[in-house]
């Protein structure tokens, strides 16, 4: 028997696996195949793969929904604002209410103003603008205030809805002070300086105030005239001169005496002229202007025109300080 050597067998030389016998139907019989571990372990992640792909597909999806539905949001009513439409679209609905609201019943049907006194009937009707009969709920409160407010002598006014038909106005009027002429024009004046109406014949006893800007001084004014009851009933006028002092035109027995008061301390001034009145009966002579400007002496004013100094007259404005800018 003849010895067989040694027969190494690599793993290029190993044979291949048997081949597996035809099926015994037509069809080709599929081979099975057996899968390493390795080829399972990367085979397996491929069905994750794909769901993961999907829901970020449909997370994509749904942020771009959202972005749509709130730029749809915001942009809307930006649109409807600067097209008009939605202030269109209110003022429809606003009038639709109105109607409906004075068909079931809600009509003006009283009108009632309290606190009028000097303003005329017709200028406040006009102003206020409501007729009987408008719808309650369209009554325009701010716009009636506001021509009401505007007429004169108006301090102040309330313009109120009382439902179901009642619009209810109270009117405070100014109370006048003072008659004012300024370019020769009349107006009646209240202590706040304000205008207080022009139908000046409804006062006939209130004094008169001249000059530009004399309103805002004409409560200071007159509570300091009020002041000394001799001279009050003398004074005739008064006049605001430069914007810095008062002249007080008074009767006399020549005529008008024109009083110049100082700009510095008026009051005092005042008071002083009511003692020289009082013991040297100054405002009885012939005189037609007493200059109580000066610290430490009256000059007076004769009716030829010559200014001279009284000496007669004690020197009663001594312990007053020295005037300040005078006109």
């Amino acid at each position: 028997m003849r010895r067989l050597t040694d027969v190494t067998i690599s793993s290029d030389d190993r044979p291949s696996p048997p081949r597996t016998a035809p099926a015994r139907s037509g069809r080709p019989r599929r081979e099975a195949t057996v899968d390493s571990p390795r080829t399972r372990a990367e085979a397996a992640p491929r069905p994750r793969r794909r769901r993961a792909t999907s829901t970020a597909r449909r997370r994509l999806r749904a942020a771009v929904l959202i972005g749509l539905s709130v730029a749809v949001f915001v942009a809307a009513p930006l649109w409807a604002m600067r097209s008009g439409a939605l202030a269109k679209a209110r003022a429809t609905a606003a009038a639709d209410l109105i109607e409906f609201s004075q068909r079931a019943g809600l009509r003006v049907d009283q009108i009632v103003v309290d606190g009028r006194k000097r303003l005329a009937a017709q200028d406040l009707e006009t102003a206020l603008g409501i007729a009987i009969g408008d719808p309650t709920l369209g009554v325009d409160l701010a716009a009636a205030q506001t021509r009401i407010a505007a007429l004169p002598g108006v301090k102040s006014v309330t313009v109120e809805r009382w439902l179901p038909g009642e619009v209810h106005v109270l009117v405070v009027e100014r109370e006048p002070i003072a008659i004012w002429q300024n370019d020769g024009r009349y107006q009646l004046v209240d202590a706040d300086g304000m205008g207080a109406g022009d139908n000046i014949d409804l006062y006939p006893g209130l004094p008169l105030v001249v000059g530009e800007g004399a309103p805002g001084h004409a409560a200071a004014l007159l509570a300091m005239i009020a002041a000394e009851k001799d001279l009050a009933p003398r004074v005739k006028a008064s006049q605001w001169v430069s914007g810095q002092r008062w002249n007080i035109v008074m009767s006399g027995p020549m005529g008008d005496i024109e009083v110049r008061l100082p700009e510095d301390d008026p009051v005092s001034a005042w008071h002083e002229l009511a003692k020289i009145e009082a013991e040297h009966k100054l405002l009885e002579r012939k005189i037609t202007m007493v200059d109580m400007r000066l610290p430490d002496r009256l000059v007076v004013r004769l009716p030829d025109g010559l200014d001279q100094t009284e000496k007669t007259i004690p020197n009663p404005t001594a312990h007053r300080k020295a005037p300040g800018r005078d006109a």
